[in-house]
Parts: structure tokens; C-alpha cells; sequence
């Protein structure tokens, strides 16, 4: 029976992955079903009653199908669950492990079949490292859970605000069912114990037979950090040829779930468990489109199919990085044979005409890789709902987050790095500045307190937004700790943006107390040198006792980038074009040099430093008269100054180069860049130029 067990599970993970929008897909799989009773007629050993309940159960999923491809059935993800539940009884059958069939039960349909609690609750140990023959099963099993257990998460939080919901409390218990059933053919037994019991309870409240309160919902969003470790585990077991690992914590969850469906008040188990250190050394793969699986509506709505959906295909992160980097060496040669022929050929309409229609093909080709890296920030967004949640639990505050934008689309790599900011600054805003409901009320507000977590394009950048209405910041103790540091001198003026600058610094916090949460004055101190390594930048704004709104401006993608090419002597430097405000040839009577700040340019009724690109660079210039030469004017949120160049080359995009860990000893300079003749140019940091303006 070894062919027969093989053919249904290769079903029963095909079900799991199959677009219900996919009519072939969905053919082939109605076709390979029909197979299934000939095949079990042609098995030894199978009893003839066996053999005849699963034709019946073949035919049973084979209808489901047809009324999925003939759109017969509203709900196409539950009904594809009914086939595979109907194939995993097929699967029962040959191992011999089905329950015997009542009439009743086989009038109903599979997915009607209420799921039963274990009699006891026994977490098995140790598991085997996965077949090599089943490595890319596990490898999809992995993705698909992972983007699952989001979803569910995401669910839950919404189920707290409305746990009337009888539509998310559907999707949730899907997520949970699929993972079980594609555990169970995997032979991944702690994952499916854990699956089965959290899908136990789920299955009561979508029922009306279970109040989904806090508590419940806390067991539940245990399940999901738990699977989640599961699946790191997992990962690491295939990476390494190891076995899994038995799960630290999970029969206390086993039994707190079965009493949770019983319906029996429990207590959330508090042991912890282990989520593997170790980073995963293979790139995970990734989808090159948006997921075309329907989900459940954020509104409450029933799921929506629709045949126009895109067909997606997943392609791992090392190709897909590659490809990017050949085009941009495409755009490079283009750019490099252009300029050549430009110059034999001048005067031919017909070789003009064709080189620009070559490079209008490049830099569509360009931005088409390009979009291939960008990503929706959605599921950023979603860990911040659930962090916010716990903070406000354990802080004993009324936090009311609200998230806008999530569909905003940045390269694939800033929506990596940019979590762990995100982290830091949501905590600073839940323990810090949100005050608790009974100070809120005394000051006139709510009792609960609002953050805002929002994204929106600007001027060629994203910047992501979080906002509070809590205590704002102290400029006056932010002053105090700033002196007892030493980081300013005793009757130094500062500005209210160099103020908030110095919490930036680290070691600097205005906390009156330390928790587990924030307090030691490192989280700000992250948030900067991260988001400068994405060449961002973050502006503040803050009043006291009204809020606070942190704006970290990122470029779109780290790949490519709109650059002015500026010459200073022999050398050619790339400003990026959305840091530019303008350029100008100073007069004589602009200029002036101040004591402590060195050279100035009056502009527009505003004095602004002078900062001369030889002299840092240690360039012969073609003048160091200023009046002979040009200052571009650039700007890093509030701050101003004026880069002295010797002439504008022009506009161009540019592939953006790393230059390794030399730009770590190299402040000003960003990375570098192969200009159209061959020649590297440096691409310029227009903060870190600030800094040094500012040092020197």
C-alpha cells in the first residue's frame, strides 16, 4: 500500500498549496483523485469494505471539486479544506487508523466533522531530521506557515476589538487546520499536537459553544508564538541535519488548550520556551507577487475569489538578488557603450535613434527589477499591533494603536532592517511617553492613549511615522541629563531640534526608572545608527504634555539612486537629487567667517556654513575662490549648509555600489558608483556631511 499512501499524501499537500482560481491546477488535482479508487482496487491486502468507503470518499472530494472549478461554492478555501480533510481520511483508511463510519457521518461532509480533544495530553520528544526526498515539501511547509501564523496573529488582534466576528474567528481556525494537516503527512508530530488542540478551541467558539474572552484569546496568541518557535526549529533542522528538537513548554499549553475547550477556566502557562538562536545561513524564499490565496476580508466580510487574480511564483532571495545586480551591470555597459558611441557616431539620426530607444529599454528593464524588491510594510506593521498589545498589558495602560499605510511598498531589505527600530521606538512610546489612565485623566485626556503607526511616500522617499498623544518630550531634563553626561557645556544655546537630537545619543535617558521594557538609554541610540545605515534620516516634533511624532525618512530601494554628479577638481561626487535644494554662484558681499563656525554664506536673510568639498577630500581644485565657483545647497531635515563644488556635470541614476567596510572609516561617504566613461564615483552622505560641517 506504499504507492497508494504516497499518491494521497502528494494529494493532500497539492490541495494545500493549490489557488482555488488556478482551473488547471484544479483539474489535474480532480483527475489524480479519480485515480485513487482504481489504484486501491489494485492494492493486496486492502479489505473490500475499506476499498468501498474510499471510492465513496474519493467521490465525496471529487464533487468538491467540480463545484469549486464551476463556482458552486462561495467559500472555495473552506471547501478545498473539506477535500483535504476528506483525503486525509483516505489516508486513515489505508493506515488503518479511521474511526468506524457511522450513517450520519457519511451523509455530512468531512469539513462539518467536529474535531475532538485527545483523551490525554502526551507531547512526544524528539523528532527525526525530515527525508531528503520530502526537503522541498518541508521547505514549503515552512513559508506557508509562517505566512499563516501572521495571519492568525493578525486575526486575533482584530478579534479582541470585535470578538463577535464569526468570519475571523473562521480564519483563524483555517490557519491552524492547514498547518495541521500538512504536519501530519510531514510526520512533524509537536506542531500537529499543537495545531489539533489550538483548532479543538477555535472550533467550539466558531461554533457558539466557547466565549472567545482575553484569556482565551492569550492561549490562543500563546499557540501562534509557540508554532512559531516550531517552525524556527524546524527550519534549523533541515539547515543543519539535525533532529528536531522536543519543545520546551508544550504539554502545559496541550492541557491549558484542552481545558480551554472543555470550557474549564485555566491559567496561561508561564514556562517559557526556547526559540533557536542560531541564523538561518540559506536565504528563505520569497514570492515575486502578492499572494493570490484568498484571506478573510479585513472588514468582516466572507472571503472573495476572483478569476483575474495574478499567478504568482516563488523564486529564492540569493536569484532574485542576482538578477537585480546583473541588470544593474546591464545599465552600467548601456550607459558606458552609449557614451562611447555617442561620440564615433555623431551626426547619424538613425544610430542616435536606436541607442535612445536601447536606453529607454535599459532603465524600464531597471525599474521593472526594482519593483521585484519592493514589498508591502504590512507585515512590519502587524508585529508592532501585537507588541503594542503586550506592552500595554504589562504597563497596565489603554493603548489604542492604529496602523495606516500598510500597503506602502519599500525595497524588501529596508522593510527587514527597519523592524528593530520600529521596535525601540514603539516601546519608548508605550512605556515613556503614553501615561497611565488615571495621569490621563487629571491632564484632561482620555484614558486611553493613542499611537499612530503610519506610512506615505514623500518627495521620492518613504517616511514612516509614529505618533503619540502622551507627555512629550522634556526639553528642560533632557538639558539636565545631557550637562550630568558631559555631552554639552554648562550655558551652551541650543535649538529645540538639537535638543531632541541628544537623545539620540547613548547612554542618555530621561527615564525615572529602569524596567524590562526600556530605561537604560540604548534603544534611541540603535534607532540612529540603524537608520542612518539605510542612509535615513529621523526628524522629531514634540510638545510637552500634547505628544510626540518620530518621521524616519528612508530612500525607496538601497540599490539605485537620483544623483547630481558634481565635479571638484579631477573627481566626480554624486549628491543625491532629493537632499538638493538649489544651486549658486556666491557674491562676494554672501561671505563671511565666524568665530567657532568658520565660513558662512548669508542666503535668503539665513546664514548657512560653508563646507568645501576639496579640503575634505584633500582635492586640487580648480579655484578656491568661492566666488568662482558654486555652492549646492543641501538639507538634512532642519539643517542647512553649502557644499563648495567646481561645476555640475548633470542628472543621473546611478546602481548604487557598496564599497565594504571602508565607508565605516569614511564619514560623508555612503558608497560608490560606475559612471558612464568607467570611472568610480563616491556617493555622498549629506548627513554625515552635516555632522562634519558641524565638528569643524
Amino acid at each position: 500500500m506504499s504507492s497508494l499512501a504516497a499518491t494521497t499524501e502528494r494529494l493532500a499537500a497539492a490541495v494545500l498549496m493549490v489557488d482555488p482560481n488556478d482551473l488547471a491546477a484544479l483539474a489535474r488535482l480532480h483527475d489524480d483523485l479519480a485515480t485513487v479508487p482504481a489504484q486501491a482496487a489494485g492494492e493486496t491486502g486492502l479489505p473490500a469494505e475499506v476499498a468501498g468507503r474510499l471510492e465513496r470518499t474519493a467521490q465525496k472530494a471529487s464533487g468538491l471539486l467540480e463545484q469549486i472549478m464551476l463556482r458552486e461554492t462561495q467559500d472555495a478555501a473552506g471547501a478545498l479544506e473539506a477535500v483535504c480533510e476528506s483525503i486525509t481520511h483516505i489516508q486513515q483508511l489505508i493506515m488503518g487508523t479511521a474511526p468506524q463510519e457511522t450513517p450520519a457521518a457519511s451523509a455530512g461532509t468531512a469539513a462539518t466533522a467536529a474535531p475532538t480533544a485527545p483523551a490525554a495530553v502526551t507531547a512526544p520528544a524528539a523528532e527525526e531530521t525530515p527525508k531528503p526526498e520530502d526537503l522541498s515539501l518541508v521547505q514549503d511547509f515552512i513559508g506557508e506557515a509562517r505566512g499563516h501564523l501572521e495571519s492568525a496573529e493578525a486575526d486575533l488582534l482584530k478579534l479582541e476589538e470585535q470578538p463577535e466576528e464569526h468570519e475571523l474567528i473562521n480564519a483563524v481556525f483555517r490557519c491552524f487546520h492547514t498547518i495541521k494537516g500538512v504536519a501530519g503527512f510531514l510526520n512533524f508530530k509537536q506542531i500537529g499536537q499543537l495545531a489539533h488542540g489550538a483548532e479543538n478551541l477555535l472550533d467550539r467558539a466558531r461554533k457558539g459553544e466557547l466565549t472567545l474572552t482575553s484569556a482565551v484569546l492569550d492561549l490562543v496568541l500563546q499557540s501562534v508564538d509557540m508554532a512559531k518557535a516550531m517552525i524556527k526549529s524546524i527550519e534549523l533542522a533541515v539547515q543543519q541535519q539535525t533532529p528536531i528538537g522536543a519543545q520546551a513548554g508544550l504539554p502545559d499549553l496541550l492541557a491549558c488548550l484542552r481545558d480551554g475547550a472543555a470550557g474549564i477556566a485555566t491559567v496561561t502557562p508561564t514556562t517559557p520556551f526556547a526559540t533557536p538562536t542560531a541564523t538561518p545561513s540559506a536565504a528563505p524564499a520569497v514570492t515575486a507577487a502578492p499572494e493570490s490565496r484568498p484571506a478573510a476580508a479585513s472588514d468582516g466580510g466572507a472571503p472573495k475569489t476572483t478569476l483575474e487574480t495574478d499567478a504568482t511564483v516563488k523564486v529564492s532571495t540569493s536569484r532574485l538578488d542576482s538578477l537585480i545586480n546583473m541588470v544593474g551591470e546591464l545599465v552600467i555597459a548601456q550607459s558606458m557603450v552609449n557614451q562611447d558611441l555617442t561620440r564615433l557616431v555623431s551626426g547619424q539620426p538613425r544610430v542616435a535613434r536606436n541607442l535612445s530607444h536601447l536606453s529607454k529599454i535599459a532603465r524600464e528593464l531597471q525599474d521593472l527589477t526594482m519593483a521585484m524588491r519592493m514589498v508591502p510594510i504590512q507585515g512590519v506593521f502587524q508585529k508592532m499591533a501585537r507588541l503594542v498589545r503586550d506592552l500595554a498589558r504589562k504597563a497596565g495602560k489603554q493603548i489604542d494603536l492604529k496602523l495606516t499605510g500598510g500597503e506602502t511598498e519599500l525595497d524588501r531589505n529596508l522593510v527587514e532592517a527597519l523592524a528593530d527600530p520600529l521596535v525601540h521606538m514603539i516601546r519608548n512610546a508605550a512605556d515613556h511617553a503614553i501615561e497611565p489612565p488615571d495621569e490621563r485623566v487629571r491632564a484632561g485626556k482620555s484614558p486611553a492613549g493613542h499611537v499612530e503607526l503610519r506610512a506615505y511616500h514623500q518627495a521620492g522617499n518613504i517616511v514612516v511615522e509614529i505618533r503619540d498623544d502622551g507627555r512629550g518630550l522634556n526639553q528642560k531634563k533632557i538639558l539636565a541629563k545631557a550637562r550630568q553626561a558631559g555631552l554639552i557645556q554648562e550655558g551652551q544655546e541650543l535649538s529645540e531640534q538639537e535638543i531632541f537630537r541628544l537623545i539620540f545619543h547613548p547612554g542618555l535617558s530621561t527615564a525615572e526608572k529602569i524596567t524590562d521594557v526600556s530605561g537604560r538609554g540604548v534603544g534611541m541610540d540603535v534607532v540612529r545608527r540603524n537608520v542612518e545605515a539605510l542612509r535615513g534620516r529621523i526628524d522629531i516634533e514634540s510638545a510637552e504634555g500634547k505628544g510626540s511624532t518620530f518621521a524616519i525618512r528612508l530612500p525607496l530601494t538601497l540599490a539605485v539612486i537620483d544623483g547630481l554628479v558634481v565635479k571638484v577638481g579631477s573627481e566626480r561626487y554624486i549628491l543625491p537629487i532629493t537632499s538638493i535644494e538649489q544651486s549658486l554662484q556666491p557674491r562676494a558681499e554672501q561671505l563671511s567667517t565666524l568665530q567657532n563656525r568658520g565660513e558662512m554664506c548669508m542666503i535668503r536673510g539665513q546664514l548657512l556654513p560653508v563646507c568645501r568639498l576639496h579640503k575634505l577630500f584633500h582635492v586640487t581644485p580648480k579655484t578656491t575662490d568661492p566666488c568662482q565657483s558654486l555652492l549646492v545647497l543641501v538639507q538634512d531635515g532642519t539643517r542647512r549648509a553649502g557644499l563648495m563644488v567646481d561645476e555640475l556635470v548633470g542628472q543621473q541614476q546611478v546602481v548604487i555600489k557598496s564599497l565594504g567596510d571602508i565607508t565605516g572609516h569614511l564619514p560623508g561617504v555612503s558608497g560608490g558608483a560606475i559612471l558612464g566613461d568607467g570611472t568610480i564615483s563616491l556617493i555622498l552622505d549629506v548627513p554625515g556631511l552635516m555632522d562634519l560641517v558641524a565638528t569643524t
